[in-house]
């Protein structure tokens, strides 16, 4: 309102670099600096308005979306969306033998543009640390460790923990997972709690089941990964039947029934659903 005025600077360039290299055929070590994501695809669009909580957007950049799988455990403790504008990264994934690794780190620039000049903060890099290791049990289960740490202006977000999947039967397969976070907040506020996740699916011609539970403490923190909310419980459930008269047409038909409930740790009764098909 006092003096506007144009705002120019002059044309610059910036370098970037990608690489990549196989180790002893097992193993695959990524790197990458000042990646440019300017050709990814949009994100498909939400509604984000009057949204209580985080809504999903999944990753596209190729750089995180390459050997993604080696960081996914039932609870979505690694979502690289949280990375948003590296300076660099190094990943290295491969399997040998019953073992699979998955390291990941990198500079993220972003929390330090994202605050005014005059902010302490500005021009801080936040560093992510991400390792996740598992090991196979025959040759459908498996057990594993993940520990993600994320690091900036002397706060920190540390996440740990084990989890499995086991195949029981020709038909029941059975996730779990327990972590615990520990996070330090930028004014100096210190917040800690547990996560615990089970899942238990039976897949059949006719009879199909899910049950899950989830469980976290108020004080649990991932920002390496996506929480919409803490200190819930979760329980949902659905069972379906099929009749299979194996007609000329009608191949087959049947209910299904789910049902699901939240509270919080002090007991209260946030929500909860019932849904009859058919």
């Amino acid at each position: 309102p006092d003096n506007p005025t144009f705002s120019q600077r002059n044309a610059y360039g910036q370098v970037g670099l990608d690489a990549k290299v196989v180790l002893k055929d097992k193993f695959v070590l990524d790197a990458t600096a000042n990646p440019d994501f300017s050709q990814v695809e949009s994100d498909e669009p939400q509604v984000t308005v009057n949204q209580r909580f985080e809504v999903l957007f999944p990753e596209k950049r190729p750089f995180f979306l390459e050997n993604s799988n080696y960081f996914v455990t039932p609870y979505n403790l690694v979502f690289t969306r949280r990375i948003e504008q590296p300076k660099w990264g190094v990943r290295l994934t491969g399997k040998d033998g019953p073992w699979t690794v998955g390291l990941l780190g990198a500079d993220d620039v972003a929390p330090g543009l994202d605050v005014p000049k005059s902010d302490p903060n500005a021009g801080k890099h936040a560093y992510y640390s991400i390792a996740r290791i598992s090991h196979d049990i025959g040759s459908q289960s498996t057990i594993g460790v993940l520990y993600t740490d994320r690091e900036f202006a002397g706060s920190f977000n540390r996440v740990g923990g084990i989890d499995g999947r086991f195949r029981i039967g020709n038909n029941w397969t059975a996730d779990f997972q327990g972590v615990a976070s520990s996070t330090r907040q930028v004014d100096g506020s210190y917040l800690a709690g547990p996560l615990f996740t089970a899942d238990i699916f039976r897949q059949g011609r006719k009879l199909n089941y899910e049950f899950h539970y989830n469980d976290r403490a108020d004080g649990f923190r991932t920002e390496s990964g996506f929480d919409q909310q803490s200190g819930i419980r979760v329980l949902d459930q659905i069972i379906n039947y099929s009749f299979r008269p194996e007609g000329k047409h009608l191949i087959a038909w049947g209910p299904i029934f789910e049902h699901s409930g939240i509270w919080d740790h002090a007991g209260n009764h946030l929500n909860s659903g019932i849904f009859p098909e058919l």
